[in-house]
C-alpha cells in the first residue's frame, strides 16, 4: 500500500513501477504537484537520468519554472493545436508566459496583423525581441507580401533573417535591408499595465512609396489604449 508513504515518496513508487516494463516513452502530467522543494529536486534527477538512458520523457506542466528546469524542448498547445515549438534555451517564464496566454487575449493583436497586412499588401508580425533572438508569437500575410522567414510559434536568430537591420535598430521609421529590397518597421507594444508585450512589425517591398509610419504606430497605440479602456471597465 502506497498509503503510508508522503506524496513524494508516492510519486517515485509510481515513477518506478512504470519503468518496470521498460518504456520507450514516458509521459508524466504534473509529476511534482503537490510535493516539497527536496523531492521535487530529487524527481527532476531521476527524469534527466531517465531521459539520458534513450526514454523519451514527456512532461505535461504548468508550472513553468518546472519546464524550464527540467525539459530540453518546450510544446505550447491550445485548443488542441501546438501553437508553439522552441527549444528551452531560448525561453523564459516571461516569454513562456505569452507563448500560454489564453487565444481570446491575443485576439486583437492577431486582428491588427491581419488588418495591416491586408491594407498594405505587407507582412505583419507580433514577435519578442532579445538582440540576438527573436520568437514570432503571430504572423499575417498579403498575397502579395514579401517573405522575411518568420513563422508563429518559431525562434530565428535575428542575424538570420532578411530583415536583421530593422530588428537591431528598432527605429520608428521603415528601414531598408542591406540590398534595398525590403523596408521594416518595427513598433513596441504594451499592455494597460506597462509591460511589454513584444513588438508589432510590417514588412514590405522597398520599391516605391512606403506609408507614413506616424499612422502605423498610432494604430498600434490604439490598440493599448482600448486595452487600457476594456482593462479599466
Amino acid at each position: 500500500s502506497l498509503l503510508p508513504f508522503s506524496g513524494g515518496m508516492q510519486q517515485k513508487v509510481i515513477i518506478a513501477r512504470w519503468l518496470l516494463i521498460e518504456p520507450t516513452v514516458l509521459i508524466l502530467d504534473e509529476p511534482t504537484k503537490g510535493v516539497d522543494i527536496g523531492t521535487r529536486t530529487s524527481i527532476y534527477r531521476i527524469l534527466r537520468e531517465i531521459a539520458d538512458s534513450g526514454v523519451a520523457v514527456l512532461v505535461i506542466s504548468s508550472d513553468f519554472e518546472e519546464l524550464l528546469g527540467v525539459t530540453e524542448r518546450v510544446v505550447v498547445m491550445s485548443d488542441g493545436m501546438t501553437i508553439a515549438n522552441l527549444p528551452t534555451s531560448v525561453l523564459t517564464e516571461e516569454k513562456l508566459t505569452l507563448l500560454a496566454a489564453p487565444r481570446t487575449s491575443t485576439e486583437r493583436n492577431r486582428r491588427l496583423l491581419e488588418e495591416l497586412s491586408r491594407e498594405y499588401g505587407a507582412f505583419a508580425f507580433w514577435a519578442l525581441l532579445d538582440q540576438e533572438e527573436l520568437i514570432c508569437l503571430g504572423d499575417a500575410a498579403a498575397d502579395s507580401a514579401p517573405d522575411p522567414g518568420l513563422r508563429a510559434g518559431e525562434a530565428a536568430s535575428i542575424d538570420g533573417t532578411p530583415i536583421a537591420r530593422a530588428l537591431k535598430q528598432r527605429q520608428q521609421a521603415f528601414v531598408t535591408d542591406d540590398e534595398g529590397r525590403l523596408a521594416s518597421l518595427v513598433i513596441p507594444i504594451h499592455n494597460n499595465r506597462g509591460h511589454d508585450l513584444g513588438w508589432i512589425g510590417l514588412t514590405m517591398s522597398a520599391q516605391g512609396s512606403l506609408p507614413d509610419p506616424a499612422r502605423i504606430i498610432a494604430r498600434v497605440n490604439e490598440l493599448s489604449s482600448r486595452e487600457d479602456t476594456a482593462g479599466a471597465a
